[in-house]
């Protein structure tokens, strides 16, 4: 693992002027790694824990002039292209995503101390390999635009073949799915009312569906967190007349409704959600159900882990570049512990990791 990081960071382009460069950009790099391996997350403590570890650090590569200071890490960081640095992410874990055969969730998330207002933050849209718990791929959303212009360039890296990609309302636009077809995947899309009159004919056939048609329905209930959620999943393909309608939505196969009700134990209230999809998949109610939770992975796994055991909501680096970059060593050192089968949470890991170099070094010299 640590050769390939290694090959990896001598891509990327060091935009330094040579003749002063006193740090090589492979060990700023790496001690950024390292930081995020173990328990530290601004740029100030990964610089002071680099330092702590210098010996430590010396066993990987040479750190002749030592640690460099935060303003180095800062402009480093600034300069460095962010759409190459991003391309780590699979690069680094190549032979881990050829072997996805499962549900990839696509989920966009904001770095809020990344800019002074909403619009001025950092948008990041991920690939979750919810199979194997992985980020398999990052692109930066553009300034004045959206997800949507993301997402073809994130699914253009990625190999589709053999998997279900599944994205919110927000990827529902027919190019999209068009482009996961033809990337030889299949999709599982939410469905609101950005598609205007498809969203509301797919709601009136659930609502007024007759019993002549053919549908396959699964239920299930969780219990836990003080609550308890019931789900009702349905499922057609008998859908030639949404097809017929709407034929620029290629190679829909089937509208899926999941309805959910969740009861407080303690307070007995309830409260209940609709959600739609239009899939290139069979009418599975099982899978179907399956596959719309799944998605929901990468929020709880992904998200949830960088905001509350990296805190990268609350760093405050105003430069979108540097933002960028620093994120990416952020979800490579995430796949990084996920890869290790070491059975304690993240937040541990991380922990272990400062505290134990024999540790640390397992981390980052495992077997692909």
């Amino acid at each position: 693992m640590l050769d390939t990081i290694f090959i990896c960071f001598d891509l990327i382009d060091d935009r330094r002027l040579a003749s002063r460069v006193l740090y090589p950009l492979k060990e700023i790099l790496f001690c950024l790694i390292i930081g995020n391996l173990c328990n530290t997350n601004d740029l100030e403590d990964i610089v002071y824990l680099c330092k702590e570890k210098l010996e430590f650090l010396r066993k990987y590569l040479p750190y002749k002039n030592g640690i460099a200071s935060v303003a180095t890490f800062q402009r480093v960081l600034e300069v460095i292209d962010y759409k190459h640095f991003s391309n780590l992410l699979t690069a680094i874990i190549a032979d881990y995503s050829e072997q996805l055969s499962d549900i990839l969730a696509i989920d966009g998330k904001s770095i809020r101390g990344s800019g002074e207002s909403k619009s001025d933050i950092v948008h990041l849209v991920s690939a979750y390999s919810c199979e194997n718990g992985l980020v398999v791929a990052q692109e930066k959303v553009g300034d004045k635009t959206n997800e949507i212009k993301a997402i073809p360039d994130l699914l253009r890296k990625l190999n589709l073949k053999g998997t279900v990609t599944t994205i919110d309302a927000m990827g529902c636009q027919k190019d999209i799915v068009k482009q996961i077809v033809a990337q030889k995947g299949d999709y599982f899309i939410g469905l609101k009312g950005n598609q205007g009159s498809l969203y509301e004919d797919v709601k009136l056939f659930f609502q007024e569906k007759n019993k002549e048609v053919q549908s396959d329905s699964h239920n299930n209930t969780d219990f836990g967190h003080g609550r308890i959620e019931e789900r009702c999943c349905t499922a057609t393909s008998d859908i030639k007349w949404l097809q017929e309608n709407h034929p620029d939505w290629y190679n829909l196969k089937t509208i899926v409704e999941v309805r959910s009700k969740v009861t407080n134990k303690k307070t007995k209230k309830e409260s209940l959600e609709t959600r739609y999809y239009i899939t290139s998949l069979p009418a599975d109610a099982a899978k179907n159900l399956h596959i719309s939770r799944a998605h929901w992975a990468i929020e709880n796994n992904v998200h949830w882990c960088l905001d509350v055991i990296w805190r990268e909501d609350a760093q405050q680096i105003k430069n979108k570049n540097a933002a960028t970059n620093l994120a990416t060593t952020r979800k490579i050192a995430y796949n990084l512990l996920k890869i290790n089968e070491e059975k304690i949470p993240l937040k541990r890991k991380r922990l272990k990791a400062t505290l134990n170099e024999e540790f640390l070094n397992k981390l980052l010299t495992m077997k692909n």
